[in-house]
């Protein structure tokens, strides 16, 4: 009997990927009484053998298609590196998932988000990416002064992340920028990056291939623009540089 049915109505739940964001899953899901963990996967030993210690009782595996052949969990969380988000949460519906999680950002381009997003709407199966600066007491209210209008006609909106790669933490600035936007489409995009560092996020590199090979130079600088109504959105992303591990 497969885990996904060991009880009458039981919800069960493997997590991939147990660095940070995996782990605030597991500890979600712990604290959770509708479901029962039942698994967690990583690729990276060490990952696997602080999980295992942690988590007694808890099967662990050494990747997505191991744990989910052998458990075929109700509901996975996918906290995989963000490049990884889409072929693992295909994975997962391959191997009968009634629900997803999938850490933001869900794909690094629309088009392969759309073609997830089709995927699960044609098999019914519903999909969360965890925002949680839209709903923060305090960033749920300046986004209700900003679309209210209370502090004024927003002009320019500017992000920076200096402190984390954009690819990973620095998506939800992005995602709370368009959210303040509200229905108003950005007029023009400018972005700054800097890719002479490299980040590192639970042992994984970041940057990707497409920027080292296209930029040079310590500083790059494009811009772009599109026809449409509203505001200005300027949008910095700042890699460290150095190694940070």
């Amino acid at each position: 009997m497969s885990a996904a049915h060991a009880g009458s109505g039981e919800l069960t739940a493997g997590v991939i990927g147990a660095g940070q964001g995996g782990m605030l899953s597991v500890r979600a899901l712990q604290a959770s009484g509708n479901y029962r963990l039942v698994g967690v996967a990583d690729s990276n030993e060490s990952a696997r053998t602080r999980a295992a210690s942690q988590l007694p009782g808890v099967e662990v595996y050494p990747d997505a298609g191991s744990l989910l052949s052998a458990l075929q969990p109700s509901v996975v969380c996918v906290s995989t590196f963000a490049p990884s988000h889409p072929d693992v949460a295909r994975q997962a519906l391959q191997a009968g998932a009634r629900g997803l999680l999938v850490e933001k950002p869900i794909a690094l381009t629309w088009r392969l988000g759309r073609d997830l997003f089709d995927l699960l709407a044609s098999q019914h199966v519903p999909a969360v990416v965890p925002h949680g600066l839209l709903v923060r007491n305090a960033s749920a209210e300046v986004l209700r002064r900003v679309l209210d209008g209370e502090i004024g006609q927003v002009e320019v909106i500017e992000i920076e992340s200096g402190g984390w790669d954009l690819i990973s933490a620095g998506i939800h600035w992005v995602d709370f920028a368009l959210a303040a936007l509200g229905d108003d489409r950005p007029e023009s995009v400018f972005c700054a990056c800097d890719v002479t560092g490299q980040t590192y996020r639970d042992g994984i590199e970041v940057e990707t291939e497409r920027a080292r090979n296209s930029f040079s130079g310590s500083t790059v600088t494009r811009g772009a623009s599109s026809s449409g109504d509203g505001k200005t959105v300027i949008a910095c992303g700042a890699v460290r540089r150095g190694r940070a591990r």
